[in-house]
């Protein structure tokens, strides 16, 4: 009895100090969880297309009028993306449109060369 109760005594504080709680930031997998990052380019076309008026000056000649329309070219690897923002950037009336649907989306700007705008976005695996 006195020997179970001597290496209870020696065993009883490596027992404790052993038992501590786990830091529960440590735990969260999200907290390790490697970072990858996907790439988007768009490109702004604008075309202009004369367009006769129906109104006639003096001389009966129609005036004609250009009329600027805006073309939106997305390139990715990830193709199904690629599509649906080709269907949506036919609502599109300005630039600001396109980036504020992209930046709700998670995308982030990251360059700007001419009319070419480089996004990218930050995926967790």
């Amino acid at each position: 009895m006195k020997k179970t109760l001597l290496m209870l005594c020696f065993m009883l504080p490596m027992f404790l100090m052993a038992q501590n709680r786990p830091d529960k930031q440590r735990n969260d997998k999200k907290y390790f969880a490697p970072v990858s990052f996907v790439y988007m380019t768009m490109e702004i076309n604008q075309i202009n297309k004369p367009v006769e008026s129906p109104k006639r000056n003096k001389n009966n000649k129609s005036k004609e009028i250009s009329k600027s329309k805006t073309n939106y070219t997305f390139e990715s690897l990830n193709k199904n993306l690629v599509n649906s923002l080709s269907k949506q950037s036919a609502d599109f009336k300005t630039e600001m449109d396109a980036l504020n649907l992209l930046g709700r989306m998670g995308w982030e700007l990251v360059h700007i060369k001419g009319n070419k705008f480089y996004f990218k976005s930050s995926k967790k695996k």
